[in-house]
């Protein structure tokens, strides 16, 4: 167990920079995070936050290999460097038809924004989003809107109470 940004009197609001991320890589083969076919609902614990919830998908195949890695840098920057490495992409076999790759980002970059721009541009079907932090910036507002008035599926899950986006 390591402590991920503890408090330092020395820094007393670098304790702001936090890490939500919530994975459970078993055998480096396979990632349930938080939830799986047998658990739908997520790992955030609180008695006073009843209302918490996490989307969690299983994930199967090389993009595993992706999460092993960013759980291996968080983990690297809260303590003393391992010599275990992940195994690499191409040692997974491929599982299902799908093809997927993990994207980890730090918070407060914007290479997670340019990201979503590009995706919610590139979207031909369906773009499902979940998000607990959204910011509704207007230029990532306007490609979503694009995207749905293309004819894309466009959901977006956030706390606070539904509203309709046309």
């Amino acid at each position: 167990m390591r402590f991920f940004n503890p408090f330092h009197f020395g820094a007393p609001l670098a304790w702001l920079r936090r890490n939500h991320r919530k994975s459970l890589v078993v055998d480096g083969r396979t990632d349930s995070s938080p939830a799986s076919a047998s658990r739908p609902a997520g790992q955030a614990i609180g008695a006073r936050h009843s209302r918490w919830r996490d989307t969690g998908v299983r994930i199967e195949g090389p993009a595993v290999a992706d999460l092993t890695r960013a759980f291996a840098a968080t983990w690297a920057e809260a303590g003393p460097h391992e010599t275990r490495t992940p195994p690499p992409r191409d040692e997974i076999a491929a599982a299902g038809d799908v093809s997927l790759r993990v994207v980890a980002t730090e918070p407060a970059t914007t290479g997670m924004f340019r990201l979503d721009s590009l995706v919610a541009t590139l979207a031909r079907r369906s773009l499902w989003l979940t998000d607990a932090y959204f910011i509704g910036l207007p230029t990532y507002v306007q490609a979503l809107r694009a995207a749905a008035n293309d004819g894309v599926d466009v959901r977006l899950l956030v706390p606070g109470r539904a509203i309709s986006a046309s």
